[in-house]
């Protein structure tokens, strides 16, 4: 299991009572819609509008408002987010996001593993 279920409910309604809470663009992030929408200036901040959990697989997803931007239905995990450490539940999220993110590395390393010893069987 990646993501504990019971933290995962208390921080999406942290998040949910402090809505829009203001996030900053990843550079990666940007870089994946530049590729996809070349005329368009991406800021660096957006809004997280709401919010879904999509299991282990992909963990908590946020619905964004872009200002300036007028694609509509942008949503993005929210470890592909940053928020600078003076903002609302900057901590909260940081630490759901390393944890995460270890967790999936853990499980990336064991999957290899196995497939590694499975293709080495046949």
């Amino acid at each position: 299991m990646i993501d504990d279920p019971a933290d995962v409910d208390f921080l999406m309604k942290q998040i949910e009572a402090a809505l829009p809470l203001e996030a900053v663009l990843t550079d990666r992030f940007i870089k994946m819609f530049k590729e996809e929408s070349p005329n368009v200036k991406w800021p660096e901040k957006c809004k997280i509008i709401s919010l879904f959990y999509m299991g282990d697989e992909g963990g908590i997803m946020c619905a964004l408002a872009i200002e300036g931007v007028e694609k509509e239905g942008i949503v993005t995990s929210l470890t592909h987010l940053h928020f600078y450490k003076n903002m609302p539940l900057a901590t909260e999220i940081a630490f759901y996001q390393k944890r995460r993110t270890r967790h999936l590395k853990k499980e990336q390393a064991y999957d290899l593993r196995l497939f590694t010893r499975e293709a080495g069987a046949a």
